[in-house]
């Protein structure tokens, strides 16, 4: 754990394969994000064994002590004699806010932030975390809402 508001957890034995002759443990690494304030969002990012790492049993996840300012996490390998280091990317806070009108299903942003991707947007209708592919979807600049929101 962090000092602030971020978590990690080790788990060496997943991401697993067997066949007749092999076991092979690479392991994943769970970062897990919760933010502090009037809404509360949770954002996880899951951490698996580079894909230029060779052998088998990596035990990818065996430790991973994170520094105090939350800045940097050191993943241990054992299995593969490495560690690993993921420093965090930060992104400026952005938002927009439109009144819905129980009419309209399409929402333009692109004249008011920026993303690279769909899974920097956090979509709150009447204070309700929405599901992207579930409540809402992304077509180019847009969130569009199968029905309009009230």
């Amino acid at each position: 754990m962090g000092d602030q508001t971020w978590a990690v957890v080790g788990a060496p034995g997943s991401e697993f394969t067997w066949n007749a002759t092999t076991y092979t443990r690479a392991g994943s690494v769970f970062v897990i994000f919760n933010a502090i304030g009037g809404n509360s969002f949770t954002q996880t990012q899951i951490l698996v064994v580079p894909p230029t790492a060779s052998g088998i049993n990596h035990e990818f996840g065996f430790s991973v002590p994170m520094s105090r300012d939350e800045r940097w996490i050191y993943v241990g390998a054992p299995g593969a004699n490495k560690v690993y280091a993921y420093a965090r990317v930060d992104f400026q806070f952005q938002s927009v806010q439109y009144v819905a009108d129980g009419s309209t299903t399409q929402y333009n942003y692109a004249n008011h932030i920026v993303v690279d991707t769909g899974n920097q947007f956090v979509v709150l209708v009447d204070n309700d975390i929405q599901t992207l592919g579930v409540d809402y979807v992304i077509v180019g600049n847009s969130i569009n809402f199968p029905m309009a929101p009230q």
